[in-house]
């Protein structure tokens, strides 16, 4: 019993391999990535106000 909650505490299961947290790192990256390129892909689909074009417009007028 202590030797099976030394293992839970310092992450080695019953066969005394490590836990897979590299694992779980690389899932968490992954969904980091794919929440980023869902925000990029929704930004770069979106129309640009019609007043920022105009903005835009008066800006390069003044050049």
């Amino acid at each position: 019993m202590v030797a099976s909650r030394a293992h839970k505490i310092s992450g080695i299961d019953e066969n005394m391999t490590p836990e897979p947290e590299d694992s779980r790192r690389e899932a968490v990256e992954k969904q980091i990535d794919e929440n980023l390129r869902r925000v990029y892909e929704q930004d770069t689909t979106e129309q640009i106000p019609e007043r920022f074009l105009a903005l835009l417009k008066k800006l390069r007028d003044q050049d």
